[in-house]
C-alpha cells in the first residue's frame, strides 16, 4: 500500500487528491459511491480521474478484498482521487438518497476544482447530484463499463471498508471487521442483543 490511508476525511469534506494531470486534455471525472445500502456506518463516494491504464480494474463487487486494496493503492498513485462522506446522522436527518447525491457532489466538485477547467462528471446510477460544477452524466452500470468510475468504484469500496474497521474496534460486539454494517444474520442478531450504537442509521427499520 502506497499512501493510500494517508487520506483525511472528514464528514461532509473532501479529500486531496494525489497524483498529476495533464493540461489541455478533456477531462473525465468517474464517480461511485459505497455503503448505501449497511445498516451502520457513512455512505461515501470517491470521484476519480486517471489516464493511466491500470490492469485488473473492474467493478469493485467482482474483485477479492485483497485484489481491491492492491488496486485502489495504484489507482491513488497513478490518478487523481476526492473523497465525499455523509455519516450516519445525515443520513437519518435526510435520507440515504439525499446524502448518497451530497457524497458525490462533494466529491465531484472537490476534484473538479482541483483539475479546472472544463469537463464531464460520468456518475454510476441514473441520478445526477444537483450543483456540480462540471457537467453531469448518469449511466447505469457505469462502474462495469467505464473505466474512471471502476476506478472510483474501487477507492471508495476500499476506504469504507477501512472506516468500517476502524469502528469495529471502537464499537466492539457488532462485527463491523466482517459484515462492513450489511444486516447479516449475525449483525441482527448483536443488534437485538445490544442495541444500536451511535453508528446506526436510526432511520433504517431494524435499527429504529
Amino acid at each position: 500500500m502506497v499512501g493510500l490511508f494517508k487520506l483525511k476525511i472528514y464528514p461532509g469534506c473532501e479529500v486531496e487528491p494525489y497524483g498529476s494531470c495533464g493540461k489541455n486534455r478533456h477531462l473525465i471525472i468517474g464517480v461511485d459511491e459505497a455503503g448505501r445500502g449497511p445498516l451502520a456506518g457513512p455512505v461515501l463516494a470517491c470521484a476519480c480521474y486517471i489516464e493511466e491504464h491500470v490492469d485488473g480494474v473492474a467493478d469493485s463487487k467482482k474483485l477479492t478484498p485483497a485484489k481491491r486494496l492492491d488496486l485502489a493503492s495504484e489507482i491513488i498513485c497513478k490518478g487523481q482521487v476526492c473523497i465525499g462522506i455523509e455519516n450516519c446522522r445525515s443520513i437519518d436527518v435526510s435520507d440515504i438518497l439525499s446524502a448518497t447525491m451530497s457524497a458525490m457532489r462533494t466529491a465531484a466538485n472537490a476534484l473538479s476544482r482541483r483539475l479546472g477547467g472544463n469537463g464531464l462528471v460520468i456518475i454510476d446510477g441514473n441520478r445526477v447530484p444537483e450543483g456540480l460544477v462540471w457537467q453531469g452524466k448518469a449511466i447505469v452500470g457505469a462502474d462495469d463499463s467505464q473505466y474512471c468510475v471502476s476506478c472510483a468504484s474501487i477507492v471508495a469500496k476500499v476506504v469504507r471498508d477501512h472506516l468500517m474497521d476502524g469502528f469495529d474496534t471502537t464499537f466492539p460486539g457488532y462485527g463491523f471487521s466482517k459484515n462492513k454494517g450489511y444486516g447479516t444474520a449475525d449483525h441482527l442478531d448483536a443488534i437485538s442483543r445490544l442495541g444500536p450504537c451511535q453508528i446506526h442509521r436510526r432511520s433504517f427499520g431494524p435499527c429504529k
